[in-house]
């Protein structure tokens, strides 16, 4: 496998990775929407920590996207 190939392969990974967890973050926000009477404090904590650690993931994925993608420029 040559370094391009592998550099597309990562980037492939880290884009399905991204979507996955974009598709939490919009779960989480379906699930408060419907539920917002029955929130409780832990409830709350619970889902500022799951959004916080989600957005902290997006924003890792397209920091590492943009790595391999200065990588996969360099190559060309």
């Amino acid at each position: 496998m040559s370094t391009k190939e592998k550099i597309k392969a990562k980037i492939d990974i880290v884009k399905a990775l991204l979507l996955s967890f974009m598709a939490a973050l919009f779960g989480i926000f379906g699930y408060v929407v419907t539920q917002y009477e029955q929130l409780d404090t832990f409830r709350i904590i619970t889902i500022l920590i799951g959004v916080i650690l989600l957005v902290l993931a997006i924003l890792w994925c397209g920091h590492i996207l943009k790595i391999e993608l200065d990588k996969l420029e360099r190559e060309e």
